[in-house]
């Protein structure tokens, strides 16, 4: 009987053991699983948290960068409609270049450019010594008809004209501008469709102005050239001042320009032509 006893306590007692120590088992399994997974969970709780904040930044970056103007981006539409081409008025028109379909009419300060040959495309129609009132009667050294009349039917875009320097000796300089007037008038009647350029007279050196032959001294020479702007001006054609670039500080043509104080040399020829150019 007491041995019977024994053996029931014993496997109560066993079976109490076994019981706790399956609930040891079962608590560090529990304490395993929860220290394997919490770390991770907390990294994709704290990853989670995360991703707003960059979504949110990337969001505001984004932003920024469209709301920046950039000049490199061409635009991506042409438009739809045919656009009215720009009227006459507001088109850039393009600087000529070259002296083509050019003609000149005056003295023999054409001459040089003539003889150097600088412009070789235009036409030229001069003689020594003319003045405004033979331009209707004396011919060219070559020519058969009276030098105005060199321009009849011919078609030219521009016209340059050059007289005053044997003129300076006039009694009267109105008689001069009156005589020029009927220049212009005549080169707008023959081609009419040609821009009109009156040249100034040249400064002369020193030397010639200071013997003042045949009124041929500098302040005569800006006497006839404010009278000669204004008669452009009420003629409705360009005045061009050639003579201010060829100048020096005084206003004197230099030594170094001339041979006989009047007429400019081959450089300061070169210097005359860029200043014809702005007038084409």
């Amino acid at each position: 009987m007491r041995s019977g006893r024994h053996l029931r306590k014993y496997r109560v007692k066993k079976r109490r053991l076994v019981a706790v120590i399956s609930m040891i088992v079962a608590v560090a399994v529990a304490l395993i699983l929860i220290f394997a997974v919490f770390p991770n969970f907390q990294k994709q709780t704290k990853n989670e948290e995360q991703m707003p904040a960059a979504q949110e930044s990337a969001a505001a970056t984004s932003v920024v960068s469209s709301a920046a103007p950039t000049q490199t981006v061409p635009p991506t539409t042409a438009p739809t409609e045919p656009q009215p081409a720009p009227s006459q008025d507001t088109q850039t028109q393009p600087i000529k270049q070259t002296f083509e379909n050019t003609a000149f009419v005056g003295n023999s300060c054409l001459d040089d450019l003539y003889t150097y040959g600088l412009i070789p495309e235009a036409d030229f129609f001069f003689r020594l010594g003319l003045t405004v009132d033979q331009v209707f009667e004396k011919t060219t050294a070559t020519g058969t008809v009276p030098v105005i009349d060199e321009l009849n039917g011919k078609t030219y875009d521009d016209v340059f004209l050059m007289f005053g320097e044997n003129e300076l000796g006039w009694s009267f300089p109105d008689i001069f501008i009156e005589d020029y007037g009927k220049v212009i008038d005549a080169v707008k009647e023959k081609v009419p469709s040609a821009k009109i350029i009156v040249q100034s007279i040249f400064p002369v050196s020193r030397a010639v102005n200071q013997r003042n032959q045949e009124g041929e001294n500098n302040e005569r020479i800006a006497q006839y050239n404010a009278m000669l702007a204004q008669l452009c001006a009420d003629k409705g054609v360009v005045f061009a001042d050639v003579g201010t670039p060829l100048a020096d500080a005084e206003g004197f043509l230099p030594d170094d320009a001339s041979s006989d104080g009047v007429h400019p040399n081959k450089d300061y020829c070169l210097v005359w032509v860029d200043t014809l150019k702005q007038y084409l």
